[in-house]
């Protein structure tokens, strides 16, 4: 299973790799991951990435 790094990953002592690269996997240790919020799953292609909601500016009252 393919997956995207979050967060660097240790297996065995080792580096996996570095978050924003992809990495291979078994299935149930991609689907722990993923869960986790360690990884993501890859996007197919023409797949567009999800809306992330704009942020709410804090605006103060004028005096």
């Amino acid at each position: 299973m393919q997956v995207i790094l979050n967060k660097p990953i240790y297996m065995g002592g080792t580096d996996v790799g570095k978050p924003g690269s992809p990495a291979t996997v078994d299935e149930m240790r991609g689907r722990e991951l993923i869960k986790k919020g360690y990884a993501s799953a890859p996007q197919a292609e023409g797949e567009k990435p999800p809306a992330t909601p704009a942020k709410a500016s804090k605006s103060t009252p004028k005096k």
